[in-house]
């Protein structure tokens, strides 16, 4: 009794669907006959009808080269009817429908829905879609590369792998968007934008940005190594190629910095590029004295440092007259920061707190803080030293300290505040604390009269 209502009930949801969706395909053929729809189309619209709740059917006369039809078809009626066909349910359940069988069944989702939108109304079509092979794999993403590649790329070895791996998610999950004040189909993102440019044949060198881009820095951009994943981080490498810096050592001088600090950074980059037998380390000290001259200031243990030498410049400099500056700026950030590290501390009037193995302490010192910071992997130090010694903050450390076998290990670290609130509380590299030790600073702030509105790490 209890299997024939399951039945009739997935009966009527079943025709209620048929119903909504045969409601859909009929405003569809609607919009479709104010726009003298060609004969292919036509037939994917009445195809649907075969196919509303995407069961496959069996094998219908070659699947992809119906679909090709279609695309091409739907690309040659006016641009600003093109919104109005494939839109909400159809236009999904066409391309299931046209890819119903064992060889396409694996990218029947969304996925391809948005690549196929993007190519009608952003790329064009260079080879004929007829003849593209849909690889053996399962992975949707490699699928819709393929397919975007088969009919999009001119040049698919000039396609950076930085843009490819884009295409992956970008493509796959973002749609194009009509801009009726241009009149003309528009990409959301900035990088999936530079996929198609590249699709069309074009190069960094010529790509409209607010940045000008040079013929060598397109020729080091398609010619990047397989770690730089991301098309901003592939700009900046090579533009830093470009101005003859070796490429060993690029990644590490960049990776800290944007795009914009990068281009406007050329003079720096040839003047260490002249430099002869320069290494590694002496690279990165310049650049960070120059970025913290000219971009953004220093920090040490919480206090930001002004820049000494602002607006520095390379012009009619040498190596050795550059690292005396350095040189000189570096031991001013030291004397800053043992300044910071002999203050005194306003201390908090809480005691501290020691239940069975458990203790929680006080750190009465900087010094005390720094190390906290260093053992536990996370940036107390930095975050709230300064204003520990301005009397804003205290910091406690919880410990487990076994005196059968004499050991001491640190567990977490909790920041109050004057007002006598628990700001944060983590243990080691910020990870959430185990559940005795959360039992144990409860504990604590109840005996202490602290807020503690404890929320978990997510």
């Amino acid at each position: 009794m209890a299997n024939r209502i399951k039945r009739l009930r997935l009966e009527k949801a079943r025709m209620e669907r048929e119903a909504l969706f045969r409601k859909l395909l009929a405003e569809q053929k609607q919009k479709a006959k104010k726009v003298k729809l060609t004969p292919t189309v036509a037939h994917q619209l009445e195809a649907v009808e075969y196919q509303f709740n995407a069961v496959p059917l069996p094998l219908r006369k070659k699947p992809i080269a119906i679909l090709c039809e279609a695309i091409k078809k739907f690309m040659e009626l006016p641009s600003g009817k093109k919104q109005d066909l494939y839109t909400d349910v159809s236009k999904r359940e066409i391309i299931r429908e046209v890819l119903a069988n064992k060889g396409m069944r694996k990218i029947i989702d969304y996925k391809l829905f948005r690549v196929i939108q993007n190519i009608i109304h952003t790329c064009e079509i260079v080879r004929p879609l007829s003849e593209w092979k849909a690889p053996n794999t399962t992975d949707p993403y490699r699928l819709c590369w393929s397919f975007f590649e088969h009919a999009c790329v001119r040049y698919p070895d000039q396609m950076p792998y930085c843009l490819k791996r884009t295409f992956y998610y970008d493509g796959t999950h973002s749609m194009s968007a009509y801009d009726e004040e241009k009149g003309e189909w528009v990409c959301k993102y900035y990088y999936l934008d530079l996929v198609y440019h590249f699709a069309k044949g074009g190069g960094l060198h010529n790509y409209g940005d607010t940045f000008k881009y040079t013929g060598m820095m397109n020729y080091h951009f398609q010619n990047l190594p397989k770690k730089i994943t991301f098309p901003d981080l592939g700009i900046r490498w090579a533009a830093v190629a470009s101005w003859g810096v070796p490429t060993d050592h690029v990644y590490v001088l960049i990776k800290n910095w944007s795009r914009g600090q990068i281009l406007q950074s050329e003079a720096l980059f040839r003047f260490l590029a002249r430099q002869e037998n320069i290494s590694l380390d002496v690279m990165k000290r310049i650049t960070d004295f120059y970025d913290n001259q000219n971009f953004c200031n220093a920090w040490i243990l919480g206090k930001e440092i002004e820049p000494m030498f602002p607006g520095f410049s390379f012009s009619k400099r040498t190596l050795k007259s550059v690292m005396r500056k350095v040189e000189k700026w570096e031991k001013w950030l030291d004397y800053q920061k043992s300044s910071v590290l002999e203050s005194p501390m306003i201390l908090s009037e809480k005691n501290d707190f020691e239940l069975g193995d458990y203790r929680i302490e006080q750190l009465k010192r900087p010094t005390a803080i720094l190390e906290e910071g260093e053992a536990m992997s996370h940036c107390v130090a930095d975050e709230y030293l300064h204003e520990c010694i301005e009397g804003k903050f205290s910091i406690w450390s919880v410990w487990e300290i076994t005196e059968e076998t004499e050991t001491k290990k640190r567990l977490a670290t909790i920041s109050v505040t004057s007002e006598n609130a628990v700001e944060e509380f983590r243990g080691k590299c910020n990870m959430e604390p185990l559940r005795r030790v959360k039992e144990t600073v409860l504990e604590w702030t109840r005996q202490e009269g602290i807020e503690y509105n404890y929320k978990e790490v997510v």
